[in-house]
């Protein structure tokens, strides 16, 4: 469980990287 948030966090970050 605890990883799944770990990867949703990730995919914010990049997420976050490709609008920049």
């Amino acid at each position: 469980l605890q990883k799944g948030v770990d990867i949703r966090k990730f995919d914010k970050l990049i997420a976050n990287a490709l609008l920049k």
